[in-house]
Formats: C-alpha cells, sequence, structure tokens
C-alpha cells in the first residue's frame, strides 16, 4: 500500500517544482542541516530509488528521487515524522 501511495505522490509532482542536486550533495544537506537520516529506499522498475529521510526529534521529513546517475530530485517534505513501531494486526 505504501509503494501505491508512494508512487502516487511522485506522479501527481510536476517535474519543474522538483529541485534536483547531485546526490551527494543531497545526503550532506539532509544529514546536516536537517539532522535526518535515511529510514526508506526502495527502487522502481527503471533503476530510480525512492528514498525518505527523517528526524524523529524535530519530526521533518524529506522524500527524494534518485537516478542511477547520481542526481536526486527533492518529492516533497514537511513535518510530522513519527517512527511507528507497531504491527499492524492482519
Amino acid at each position: 500500500m505504501l509503494r501505491y501511495i508512494v508512487l502516487a505522490l511522485i506522479a501527481a509532482t510536476p517535474a519543474a517544482a522538483q529541485e534536483c542536486v547531485n546526490t551527494v550533495d543531497a545526503y550532506i544537506s539532509l544529514s546536516q542541516n536537517y539532522g535526518e537520516d535515511r529510514v526508506v529506499v526502495s527502487v522502481l522498475p527503471d533503476g530510480r530509488i525512492i528514498e525518505l529521510w527523517g528526524n524523529p526529534e524535530t519530526q521533518t521529513w524529506s522524500m527524494m528521487v534518485t537516478t542511477p546517475d547520481g542526481i536526486s530530485c527533492g518529492v516533497g517534505s514537511g513535518v510530522g515524522y513519527v517512527v511507528n513501531n507497531v504491527k499492524p494486526n492482519v
């Protein structure tokens, strides 16, 4: 289910609204400026990577799509990141 939500967010985000930078620079910025760590990684069929970064203390989060050639584009960011370790009853 999360996969479909993430894919819908990416599809709904206009390319012009995405800020793209070198992946190493993006990682340094998210880590040093926001204290965020990469918490979810998912590989798309075309080789791009969806990454969710988050900081449980400040509750900030950032989502990026990274290409195989080392370019990362911001898809979204905000406040409200919470670590949920509760397993659903299935």
